[in-house]
């Protein structure tokens, strides 16, 4: 883990945190002006928690999250509002869905890519207020 940092005016994050697998926490941070989030985390292999973030501004999420296999834990990403995937992080926790989809923005036409380990752990009514929403979950 490490300290809070203020990056509350950063706007790339591109393959910031990337191939770091010693990494397990990452705090809840004001990411909100931030729209490029391209592989932040990826090859993030002992990520376990991901604190509230806010990416709500957020425009490029491709493969943000891939092989962060061991997240279990997230505060949810605001009102995010771009097509993005989790299903690299098979561990995810209904709680941990259900904060990211509760969060979402409304939307047209964009994918929430959950997998189908995740969706498998969602009711029909907790994939409902996602595509109530707008997304399309995969």
């Amino acid at each position: 883990s490490f300290p809070m940092l203020d990056l509350s005016v950063g706007t790339d994050f591109r393959g910031a945190w990337n191939y770091c697998s010693a990494l397990t926490e990452f705090p809840a941070l004001d990411l909100s002006k931030g729209t490029n989030f391209a592989q932040a985390w990826s090859d993030c292999s002992s990520l376990t928690s991901i604190g509230q973030l806010d990416l709500s501004s957020g425009t490029n999420f491709n493969s943000a999250w891939s092989y962060c296999n061991n997240l279990a834990n997230l505060g949810g990403f605001g009102a995010i509002s771009a097509d993005f995937s989790l299903s690299s992080s098979p561990k995810l926790t209904v709680e941990s869905l259900m904060n990211v989809i509760n969060q979402a923005a409304t939307v047209t036409g964009k994918t929430m890519t959950l997998g189908s380990d995740n969706l498998a752990k969602l009711s029909d009514e907790q994939k409902a207020v996602a595509t109530s929403k707008g997304w399309t979950l995969a």
